[in-house]
């Protein structure tokens, strides 16, 4: 049986005073570390000043990025302290199946807190809360916050330089940030859009690597069955300016399985045009109800880029799910990021995928806007 089916998935940040996905591949210029251009060491979310910078110089339109200067810009991030930033994802499907499907997926404020004043200097924040349409929960059992969740919302201490401890609701700290949730090692692991913890965690990063702990509990907007304590590390080595090696792992327990993941992960750059970025995952379930049974996901993406403003991607996925629930995906295809302006950039692409004895071709298109 083969099946045929476009996807197209458009993604808008708007209102943003830095919000931007995570680009691993930027260790081709010779950034290993996220802590160089984002708030947070684990990337995502919102852009620093500096990482606004470099967003400006890597773009088609280069517009000499500075720190805004008028009035009603210092009262409306009370002088810089308080960011705003937006997030908005809508999906078009259309199915030889089921015909076409129109229906948002996701609508967030974000917010990067900074306090300039003592004895507040040492800390910072991060918020984004918004909305969650049901084709992306994975269940809740609070009618109140069925439509309504908030992803990330917590403070962080820096307790020296290079070292902070962070409390809040937050994504869990495993594997590679890629900015695609829809690939298989973060929709088959509990690491999409709509999965997120309350989590404790202490973050260490000096120029050989970054390390951190972390201990999690539910974030009590899944169903209950669903609400998973956890705890685990995260490691990645700088071998050098532009190759890292990492590997994490969590374990996890909820009323209905206790989950083990274990990754391994790499980003790596020749030069400013080609490189790659490699995971695997390892996961064990053992459900209360049923044999314990092993996942295994494969992610692959080598990538080029011509200009500064350009990266060509080669994406390319492999799941195998073991007894008594055997599954074979594969998934292949071109992808294409332009970063047009320091606030404006796109992502393009088309995969072929086979699952079973069922084809598929899916399109998605996705566009960033920031201030």
């Amino acid at each position: 049986m083969k099946q045929t089916s476009k996807i197209f998935l458009f993604i808008l940040s708007c209102l943003g005073a830095s919000a931007l996905q995570a680009y691993p591949s930027m260790i081709r210029y010779g950034y290993n570390q996220c802590s160089a251009c984002h708030e947070s060491p684990h990337g995502g979310a919102n852009l620093n000043s500096y990482g606004r910078g470099v967003a400006d110089s890597g773009s088609l339109f280069g517009l000499n990025y500075d720190e805004p200067k008028a009035n009603w810009w210092k009262k409306a991030t009370l002088d810089g302290q308080w960011l705003h930033g937006g997030e908005a994802r809508g999906m078009i499907l259309d199915k030889s199946t089921d015909g076409l499907k129109v229906f948002p997926m996701q609508l967030d404020y974000l917010a990067a807190i900074h306090p300039s004043y003592e004895p507040l200097k040492k800390l910072r924040g991060e918020i984004q809360f918004g909305y969650l349409p049901e084709e992306g929960q994975s269940g809740s059992g609070n009618s109140f916050f069925k439509n309504f969740v908030a992803r990330r919302a917590y403070a962080a201490y820096a307790i020296v330089e290079d070292a902070e401890i962070a409390a809040g609701r937050d994504y869990l700290p495993v594997g590679l940030n890629i900015d695609n949730h829809s690939s298989l090692i973060r929709k088959r692991n509990r690491r999409d859009v709509g999965d997120f913890a309350t989590v404790l965690r202490a973050d260490y990063w000096k120029k050989y690597g970054f390390a951190t702990v972390f201990v999690s509990a539910p974030s009590f907007q899944e169903a209950p069955d669903n609400q998973e304590y956890a705890t685990g590390f995260r490691f990645e080595g700088f071998l050098n300016d532009t190759a890292t090696l990492g590997s994490s792992y969590l374990f996890g327990k909820s009323d209905s399985m206790t989950r083990h993941l274990a990754t391994l992960f790499s980003r790596y750059a020749i030069n400013e045009q080609f490189g790659a970025l490699l995971e695997y995952d390892w996961t064990l379930r053992d459900p209360k109800i049923s044999k314990a049974f092993q996942q295994h996901t494969l992610y692959a993406m080598p990538f080029f880029s011509p200009k500064e403003y350009v990266e060509i991607g080669a994406p390319a996925e492999f799941l195998k799910v073991t007894s008594p629930y055997e599954e074979r995906v594969w998934r292949a295809g071109p992808q294409v990021l332009f970063r047009w302006t320091y606030f404006i950039s796109s992502l393009a692409g088309y995969r072929w995928e086979q699952k079973e004895h069922n084809h598929e071709w899916v399109f998605y298109a996705q566009v960033f806007a920031h201030y």
